[in-house]
């Protein structure tokens, strides 16, 4: 009983981590559409539903992790972490915390991925 109790509390941290990470993501990702600093110009429209596109899938994160779907999570943030996320992580400034945010996304979901595989096998188990 008391490791259903540990699982589900790392599973609590877990689920606040990935709202504070997609939230954060949410949030830069619309600095970088709104006020850009490092680009005086206005972005072209493509760009623009890039961010959109981007915002979504960060927010469907944070509904994933709030409902511990980790498997939704994982698709999710590897979609957005993969061509954007890994290029941001290289670029100079705030925005690779863009890229950052997106690699903490992938390790959350793999961990909630195991906890709650190791949970169901507990359960099944008893």
């Amino acid at each position: 009983m008391r490791q259903n109790e540990l699982t589900s509390s790392f599973l609590g941290i877990l689920r606040l981590l990935g709202l504070i990470t997609s939230t954060t993501v949410v949030i830069l990702y619309i600095v970088y559409a709104l006020l850009n600093p490092y680009n005086g110009e206005a972005l072209i429209p493509e760009a623009y539903l890039l961010v959109l596109v981007l915002i979504l899938l960060a927010c469907v994160y944070a509904w994933a992790s709030l409902r511990i779907k980790p498997l939704l999570m994982l698709i999710v943030s590897t979609i957005s972490s993969l061509p954007v996320g890994i290029y941001l992580l290289l670029t100079p400034g705030i925005f690779r915390y863009i890229g950052i945010g997106n690699l903490i996304c992938v390790v959350i979901a793999i961990l909630a991925m195991f906890l709650v595989r190791r949970n169901w096998n507990d359960t099944k188990r008893s």
